[in-house]
């Protein structure tokens, strides 16, 4: 029997990297191998996040993306097996298993909350892009914590993804609390980069896939110059005690939460000590050469 499987996860945490993987391990027509493949404004995270009811499952499974999503994959189960490695439906999980019952497997892949929070900082997270149909906030609606210890519109993006990753793993939690822990498997994305091969083959086992060889991609989606030198890491260390929570939670996930490690970390996605990157940061470089590029396409027709 063919199984479908979803990740729950905040991004930024190896999922491309095992979605690169698989895809140029096998063709189209041994598995279907799917990274995000519903945009995050059709599946909606955020709107949907904790809904086990009924009520709520049904208006989701009714949204025309998430509805044509499952109908196809309905189909295309009865002939392979499918793989979404991407985190824009994770909170469509409950409504997969009352699906797909015993076709259905889930990977909760997490990282460190300071990389996941930094890493979606320098991509322009809740700051260009803050969609509510994703960037989960204390406003929306079934969230652990309503409420921060300062206001909202205080944090800046790393605080803020510091809390969406808090409310995606302490909901990945009460997944397998409500839902059989046999359709669960965990990783983490620094165990997934120190040993690919072994993440690969734990994947495999899971997901029904164990007839195939995988070969870990040379591919891995880590954030690049623009990035690091348009939006770069402004930080107060202490400033994640903001988020109510956090640390006992981190803590409970085997993450590392003194001073000296999240500085390390946090270092990273600072802005680079050269000349020629504060001179790009400051002379507003990415940024004019983004709109320049854009320009020359509009003028092309491209």
């Amino acid at each position: 029997m063919n199984k479908i499987t979803l990740c729950i996860s905040s991004g930024r945490c190896g999922t491309t990297f095992l979605a690169n993987s698989f895809q140029e391990s096998l063709s189209e027509d041994q598995v279907a191998i799917y990274h995000e493949s519903l945009h995050p404004d059709i599946a909606k995270p955020a709107v949907f996040h904790r809904s086990f009811d009924d009520a709520l499952l049904n208006k989701m499974y009714n949204q025309p993306g998430i509805k044509a999503k499952i109908k196809e994959w309905e189909k295309k189960l009865e002939l392979i097996p499918i793989v979404d490695f991407g985190w824009t439906m994770y909170a469509a999980v409950p409504l997969f298993y009352k699906i797909f019952q015993e076709q259905f497997r889930v990977l909760v892949i997490s990282r460190h909350p300071f990389s996941v929070a930094a890493s979606f900082a320098n991509k322009g997270s809740y700051t260009l892009n803050k969609s509510s149909n994703w960037a989960i906030t204390p406003n929306h609606d079934r969230v652990f914590f309503p409420s921060t210890r300062v206001p909202w519109t205080r944090l800046g993006a790393f605080e803020k993804g510091l809390y969406r990753w808090l409310e995606i793993y302490k909901y990945a939690d009460e997944c397998q609390e409500k839902l059989p822990a046999d359709i669960f498997l965990n990783l983490k994305g620094e165990d997934i980069f120190q040993d690919a091969q072994t993440a690969i083959n734990e994947i495999q086992h899971h997901c029904g896939l164990e007839n195939y060889q995988i070969i870990p991609s040379n591919r891995k989606n880590e954030n690049n110059q623009a990035d690091l030198e348009s939006r770069p890491l402004v930080f107060n260390v202490n400033n994640y005690k903001n988020i109510e929570g956090l640390v006992s939670f981190a803590k409970q996930k085997g993450f590392s939460m003194e001073e000296d490690d999240l500085r390390l970390i946090l270092n990273k996605y600072s802005l680079p000590k050269s000349l020629s990157s504060y001179l790009r940061h400051y002379s507003f470089y990415w940024p004019i050469r983004f709109q320049l590029g854009k320009l020359k396409r509009k003028l092309m027709g491209i």
